[in-house]
Order: structure tokens, then sequence, then C-alpha cells
């Protein structure tokens, strides 16, 4: 009798513990829920980390060359949290906001409005001055309206490639999967497409060359739409770009930047790079032409259509043998002569990333 009436006196305790436990962990449960909604729900400093993701370049823009780039981060639920700003690198190489274009302040400070909230992230870095005085505008003129441009037709070095080459990003994040602890990761590619032109020689037009480097000589590529007719314009808040109006009968003139002399077992080489706007190719347009001792020599892209686009490299290859293309067979005759030369051409294409 004792152990019935214990066994009923102990089962309501043992009950009571229960729901006394389970009333705690619900308690628990719903304070780690609340810290975790309340660390989401407050504002987080932005650390902007600068990264490139593009094809390798002998000439073109590399990280190492930024110096300075314009960053807008567009939050559609607080214009408090919009930023329009210049970035720059301190001595440490940490990125900061040096100017707040859109208020005409100095050293602002970046924050997330929370961890949830999406917001869109653009930069763009284009070292050419007309740019810098177009981000200048009071009216986030960068982004209100399209900026318009034309392409360089005098490739004669390194400088004038890296003007041309233009460094963009874009994309919707939500900070605390995207930017975790304000970490934003700004993915810079390359915008417009580059053209890598090879001249390979054989022993035939090494030996017309011989050391003179100066019988190679204007070296022009045509049949891309540049801006030199009719003005691009591109609108960096959409990423569009406007080719109404431009025709494609501009040439760039190309200065190498290497050359291979040759030598007892190689022939002469010689390399260029120009940058190109996306567009698409059509057939018989793109064309390659230079000259030996001031005869001019010219290649066409008879292929099929074709799209040049960012972030992408072109590696056209011309193999120029002396080789009579009648007789299929090399030309005793020493006399510089078109139907003595054979041009063929080829086009690889490299996506940014690709080795």
């Amino acid at each position: 009798m004792m152990k019935k009436k214990y066994l009923r006196t102990l089962f309501p305790l043992l009950i009571a513990g229960i729901l006394m436990g389970s009333l705690s962990a619900c308690s628990q449960s719903e304070e780690l829920s609340q810290e975790k909604n309340n660390v989401e729900d407050q504002k987080i400093a932005i650390q902007p980390e600068v990264l490139m993701d593009g094809v390798a370049t002998r000439a073109g823009m590399e990280l190492k060359d930024l110096t300075y780039f314009y960053l807008r981060i567009v939050n559609p639920q607080s214009a408090e949290y919009s930023y329009f700003v210049k970035m720059e690198k301190d001595a440490s190489g940490n990125w900061y906001a040096s100017k707040d274009l859109k208020n005409n302040t100095t050293a602002p400070k970046l924050f997330f409005q929370n961890g949830k909230q999406q917001v869109t992230v653009q930069a763009i870095y284009w070292k050419n001055t007309s740019v810098d005085n177009f981000m200048a505008r009071a009216d986030e003129g960068g982004w209100k309206t399209p900026f318009s441009f034309s392409m360089s037709t005098m490739m004669t070095n390194s400088f004038t490639i890296k003007n041309s080459d233009p460094l963009y990003y874009s994309k919707t994040i939500t900070p605390q999967t995207d930017a975790p602890g304000g970490g934003l990761p700004i993915s810079f590619k390359h915008r417009f497409a580059k053209i890598h032109l090879r001249l390979e020689f054989d022993g035939y037009c090494t030996n017309l060359i011989g050391s003179n480097q100066a019988a190679l000589s204007k070296v022009s590529f045509g049949g891309l739409l540049t801006g030199n007719s009719s003005y691009l314009k591109w609108d960096f808040g959409t990423d569009v770009i406007d080719y109404n109006g431009d025709t494609r009968d501009k040439i760039t003139s190309l200065n190498y930047i290497q050359w291979d002399p040759g030598s007892m077992t190689t022939n002469i080489s010689a390399d260029y790079e120009l940058m190109a706007v996306p567009q698409l190719v059509p057939s018989g347009t793109l064309n390659a032409s230079f000259s030996i001792y001031d005869e001019t020599f010219s290649w066409t892209y008879q292929g099929q259509d074709f799209n040049l686009e960012s972030n992408t490299e072109y590696d056209i290859t011309l193999l120029v043998n002396g080789e009579d293309p009648t007789t299929k067979g090399v030309s005793n005759d020493t006399q510089l002569n078109k139907k003595n030369i054979k041009i063929t051409g080829s086009i690889k294409e490299i996506k940014g990333g690709q080795q």
C-alpha cells in the first residue's frame, strides 16, 4: 500500500518537472532566436575586399594597378544606407571610403542596414580622366546618365591598353551570407574583351625581314565598333552599351608588345594587344594588316559570326608563310611579291579564369 501511495505522490512531481524543463528549454530557445534576430537586425560596418577575376594579360589592368575605384551600394528600402563613394587604398593596403560623392563629404562610414536586407553593389575602375570628371558630378552622374566614349585607335604601349581596359562589378547580395561580418568581396572583371594578335613568320619571311625590325610596319586591326564614327554609350547602372550609329570603318594602329627577332633555329614573331568593346562580329569584317618593306598584306576573318565577350581574350595567330599559292612550293624569287606570301589565321577564345 505504501508503494502505491508513494508512486501516486511521485508521478505528479515527475510531470511537473518535465513541464518545467520543457518550458525552460523553450524559453532558452526563444532567447537564442531573439538574440539571433537582434544580431541580424543590427547595422554592419562594411569593409570592401577587392579581387580580380579575369584573363591573364601582358599589358592590361591588373589588381596591383588599382589605387582607387568608385563604389555604389543601393538599398531599395533605405536611402540612408545607400552610398556612392570613391574608395582609396591606405598605406597598409586596406580600402576605405575617401569621399561621399552623393553628399560631397569626406571619409564617410559605410554600413549595411542589417544582415537580411538585400542590396545591389556596383563598382567600376577606369583609368580615364573623363570618367573621373563624370563621376564627380553632384547628381550621381556615373549611374544616372550613360557615359559617352570611344576606343583609342592608337595602341602604342601598355599605358594606352590599360586606359582602354575598365574593370566592373555588379551584384545583388544578402549581407549575412555574401558579406559575413561586413567583409564585402568585390570581384572585378574586365568589362571589355582583349584581342591578342600574334604574327608568326616562316623562314622565307624571316630572311626577307632579316635584322631590319623596321621592315615590318603599319600593323593595324579593323572591323570593330569603336565609337569613332558615333560615340558609344555605356550605362553603368544597367551595364548596357549602346552602339547605335557607329560604323566599322575605323582601324586601330598597333605597336608590338613583344618582338622576337629569331635566331639560327627560330623565326621572327611579333605580339600585339588591343581592347575591344563586346559586340557581334559578322563574318568578313574582322581584319588585320601589316607591311613588309612598305608592301601591305592583309587577312580577313571568314568564319561564322561570333560575339566578342567581356572578360575574355581572343588569341588571333597569323602564320605568314613565303609560299606561292599557285605552285604550293617555296618561291626562289628573292623579290618580295604578294603572290609569295600566304597568311593562315586562327582564333582561340580564352574565358576569364582559364589559362
